[in-house]
């Protein structure tokens, strides 16, 4: 079956089958004696795509003969560190230099400026470094910087000795020093643009979250950066022979720390984004548990979503984040007397077009049996209908899907259960409802209206296509009982069985279906768990508006079901194809996950399948295993999460993965890497790109406090 997580209202899924940092006035002055050291480029490794990694270092390097660099010059702005009280020290330091990536001889000369959180505070201040003279850093006293300051430094080669040079270009202070008397053996032949995560004596530092710093002209307006003078030639980094960007990699579970973007068109200006993940929140059960349905960014810049469980009665919360992890439980449902505002939110929230947010509950209500709700985006809640109104709850129960704003106005949803017909697992098959935004509820169809139920029964949620109508999957009945169906239904609630699954011999075109997407082309494309001509396996279907279905691959079609099995949550790139996951199968398999760790794979319109990538690809698994799904974010490239939680090391907690159209994967962050797993474990859902670029996200479980968390993660996207 395809591998779901519907935490405790996990039957009623079955049912319908998927049914700030300030900037201080005047800096903190550092008087301790120096501690860190700005080191040379640690673990390097050439990847098999060429591409550069090293544990401590991103930014870009040029390599060129011994004695040949005599100066290189460099502008940043400083960066604003985020630190919370509970986040420990950490550390990220920014310099140009010359030396220091791996050669015979240990030498580095650079100047720079750190951006620190120590004992949850910012601290910022500008240092130099003559290695192997002076092991740590020189801090420069009297030179205070702030974020946002614009940063010119120099590192230049004469007479027979070394300067460096800062300057701050909004307050016009500089500072120059030359190596020590004692200093010789330099080889200067590399120069270096950095991000560095420091060093304490020989141990790497956890890296600040610093944002993203940007380098060069085109940010900064400061001319002639990112430049250097190698041999006769002087020029930008991009005009320089034997130029290449450097990404940092934890060198213990190989996850990407900083990573730096391509050279602007000038050739000098780069950027690197810290790629760390933040936990945001931990949930302590008084604020909400299970936060299962993900995210939603409002038009107000704040995040909204739903608990599952939890708030101050038990029963479920609605919540507002900020970007930067200000929560404000908006609603503890159980509120009421008789929870008639509803309990248990199983689904995500909408927000409408007159700026507030709808939702449902699955119980709770004037008769127990669910609710649909309004609440505004500073938290008045309003009860606009509950289920179960009318006589044998006619009007449907337990609306487990999530709401559509159609382009009418009105919301959509279904209904697992009830209805005016009788169903096989609760009193009723279900239905589809509209509701306005003010509360006015109309049941436009009960499933099982015809005899045999061969309309279908256990409808999923509604997606509404470019003609107007609405298209959803029931997860049974249909002409064939087990199958389930397609079904299109107008905005006025004529409803019209496009396909009953099960329908060929052998159930080859498969059953179970879930989770349609209109594509460009205007069809529609989905997945069912079931069938196809390897019994287990799943489908890919394409079905047209008017309900011609075609079967475009069977899983499960190669030898030890390779191509994975269990597919779920399409959806289509800019490309054209379309991609999405298998929750089992694949190439590979653990002795925790003997039935394989699932894949991403893309499919093309037309049907030619390719698998991407196959999970456990890794000894010890620390791939991680069993994807939820994958978005395509800025840039292109597709992010998911994984939510393997079986065994002992950190990728078995689940992880946050990129893959590129193509398929190369890399594994972004893996969860459980704090002492009790303080960042959470197992991500819950689908992650959102926020108006920053920023991805946010939930996990199921773990956090500081036991209950789950949210997170970002800085991928260097953008806005």
């Amino acid at each position: 079956m395809p591998f779901q997580r519907f935490g405790i209202l996990g039957a009623l899924a079955v049912l319908a089958v998927t049914a700030q940092v300030s900037r201080p006035a005047s800096p903190p002055t550092k008087v301790d004696v120096p501690r860190h050291r700005h080191a040379l480029a640690r673990d390097v490794r050439v990847r098999p795509d060429g591409s550069v990694t090293s544990s401590n270092w991103s930014g870009y390097v040029v390599t060129a003969p011994v004695g040949s660099v005599t100066d290189a010059k460099a502008s940043w702005t400083v960066p604003a560190v985020v630190c919370s009280g509970s986040s420990g020290n950490s550390y990220s330091a920014f310099w140009v230099g010359i030396d220091g990536y791996p050669h015979t001889a240990p030498t580095l000369e650079q100047i720079g400026t750190e951006s620190d959180c120590e004992d949850g505070a910012p601290t910022y201040y500008a240092w130099y470094e003559f290695l192997p003279n002076q092991p740590n850093e020189q801090i420069i006293g009297k030179f205070p910087i702030h974020p946002g300051d614009k940063i010119l430094a120099e590192v230049s080669f004469s007479g027979g000795q070394f300067t460096v040079t800062i300057t701050d270009e909004r307050t016009g202070r500089s500072v120059s020093t030359s190596q020590p008397p004692d200093f010789s053996g330099a080889m200067q032949s590399t120069v270096e643009w950095i991000a560095e995560a420091p060093a304490i004596s020989t141990v790497i530092q956890p890296l600040a979250d610093f944002g993203t710093v940007v380098y060069g002209n085109d940010y900064t307006n400061i001319t002639n950066t990112c430049d250097a003078t190698v041999g006769a030639q002087t020029g930008p980094i991009g005009s320089l022979p034997n130029s290449f960007p450097i990404t940092m990699v934890n060198s213990d579970n190989g996850t990407i720390e900083a990573i730096p973007s391509p050279l602007s068109s000038d050739g000098s200006s780069f950027s690197v984004t810290w790629q760390g993940l933040t936990t945001l929140l931990g949930f302590n059960g008084a604020d909400g548990a299970l936060p299962l349905a993900g995210l939603v960014q409002a038009t107000n810049g704040n995040f909204y979503g739903t608990a599952q469980i939890g708030g101050a009665n038990g029963y479920g919360t609605v919540f507002k984040i900020s970007p930067t992890g200000t929560l404000t439980t908006l609603h503890s449902f159980c509120s009421q007397s008789g929870c008639t505002d509803g309990e248990y939110p199983a689904a995500g929230l909408v927000q409408a077009n007159n700026g507030d947010l709808y939702g449902t509950t699955v119980y709770g209500g004037a008769n127990n049996d669910g609710t649909v709700f309004k609440i505004t985006p500073s938290g008045t809640l309003t009860t606009l209908y509950s289920f179960c109104s009318q006589s044998g709850c006619t009007d449907g129960q337990y609306p487990y899907a999530g709401l559509n704003q159609a382009a009418n106005g009105d919301f959509y949803g279904t209904t697992v259960c009830g209805g005016a017909n009788a169903g096989t697992f609760c009193a009723g098959a279900g239905t589809v409802f509209k509701i306005t935004p003010s509360g006015a509820l109309t049941t436009l169809y009960s499933f099982c209206s015809q005899s045999g139920c061969t309309d279908g029964y256990g409808p999923a949620g509604l997606v509404q296509a470019t003609n107007g109508d609405l298209y959803g999957t029931t997860g049974y009945g249909g002409t064939n009982s087990k199958g389930g169906t397609v079904f299109k239904i107008t905005p006025s609630g004529a409803l019209t069985t496009l396909y009953s699954f099960c329908s060929q011999s052998g159930c080859t075109d498969g059953y179970g279906p879930a989770g349609l997407v209109q594509a460009t082309n205007g069809d529609l494309y989905g997945t069912t768990g079931y069938g196809g001509t390897n019994s287990k396996g799943g489908t890919v279907f394409k079905i047209t508006p008017s309900g011609a279905l075609t079967t475009l691959y069977s899983f499960c079609s190669q030898s030890g079901c390779t191509d994975g099995y269990g597919p779920a949550g399409l959806v289509q790139a800019t490309n054209g194809d379309l991609y999405g996951i298998t929750g089992y199968g694949g190439a590979n398999t653990n002795p925790d996950v003997p039935a394989g760790g699932g894949t991403v794979f893309k499919i093309t319109p037309s049907g030619k399948l390719t698998t991407l990538y196959s999970f456990c690809s890794q000894s010890g698994c620390t791939d991680s295993a069993l994807p939820v799904g994958v978005i395509q974010a800025t840039g292109g490239d597709l992010y998911g999460t994984t939510v393997y939680d079986n065994c002992a090391s950190n990728g078995c907690a689940g992880t946050v993965f990129k893959i590129t159209p193509s398929g190369a994967l890399t594994t972004l962050y893996s969860f459980c890497a704090q002492s009790g797993c303080a960042d959470g474990s197992t991500p819950a859902a689908r992650l959102v790109q926020a108006t920053n670029g920023d991805l946010y996200g939930t996990t199921e479980l773990y956090g500081a406090n036991g209950d789950g968390t949210v997170f970002r993660l800085s991928v260097g996207l953008g806005p």
